[in-house]
């Protein structure tokens, strides 16, 4: 004897129908209903998404960089962010939102910031022998000209030194230099 269990979801309607139904208790039959519907829901999830299947998945684009803030020279909202900047003789920055602004919702923002490190500053990071090099930051054209040349280091020391496991921070020991191009949500 055929027994059929109709699961409704949402505007689908499954029908499982099981050989045994009379002779197995309720609760082993709605787990094997509900085992079936997990299965097919998975399988179906995942159309397209399995590796070498023909859908080519695309990366999203990074959200754009909205039009910068004035640039600033008051360290308090930095230090607040970065700690160790409490150590900097000078701080120049500037910041942004991300994304596009039409869009409801939490805000994410991105940081430029260029601080020239105190003597007590320099010796609150890592040693160089502890970075790689690294290339010379990017920043917003109205903070190039307070970036020096280099040479450049970063790595995680350095990063976890600033209280973050994040890339975007690097190192110039010529000029006590810390270049920081970081984002962060609120």
């Amino acid at each position: 004897m055929y027994a059929q269990l109709i699961l409704e979801l949402g505007e689908e309607t499954v029908a499982v129908q099981d050989a045994g139904a009379a002779a197995r208790p309720r609760a082993v039959r709605r787990a094997a209903v509900l085992g079936a519907v997990l299965v097919t829901s998975l399988a179906t999830a995942s159309c397209g998404h399995l590796p070498g299947s023909s859908r080519r998945d695309v990366p999203a684009a990074p959200a754009a960089r909205q039009t910068p803030g004035p640039v600033r020279t008051d360290p308090a909202p930095m230090v607040k962010r970065f700690p160790l900047l409490s150590k900097a003789t000078s701080v120049t920055w500037q910041s942004g939102l991300l994304g596009d602004p039409r869009v409801p919702g939490p805000s994410s923002y991105w940081v430029n910031a260029v601080a020239t490190m105190s003597p007590a500053g320099v010796a609150a990071l890592p040693p160089v022998s502890q970075l790689q090099p690294a290339a010379a930051p990017t920043v917003t054209p109205d903070l190039r000209s307070a970036v020096p040349a280099g040479p450049w280091y970063t790595g995680r020391p350095l990063w976890q030194a600033f209280g973050g496991n994040g890339r975007g921070i690097v190192f110039d020991p010529t000029t006590s230099t810390v270049v920081i191009d970081w984002t962060g949500g609120n």
